[in-house]
């Protein structure tokens, strides 16, 4: 696991989040990068991309 630095992207952790709307939101308020929005995918999940601190891409997701 890759250790942010700063809180702002400390929500920024690869796994299964309940609300992938209300993170985008949030982080991208924070100034964190976004690659891609909250997008629903055919295997039944919703996926955000984003950049941590350090470069790393990050995929958040919710069961849809």
């Amino acid at each position: 696991m890759v250790r942010l630095r700063d809180r702002a992207a400390a929500d920024a952790q690869h796994g299964d989040r309940s609300d992938v709307a209300a993170r985008h939101e949030r982080l991208r308020a924070r100034g964190v990068e976004v690659l891609k929005p909250p997008t629903p995918q055919p295997w039944r999940r919703r996926s955000l991309w984003l950049r941590d601190p350090e470069g790393n891409v990050v995929n958040l997701y919710q069961d849809a």
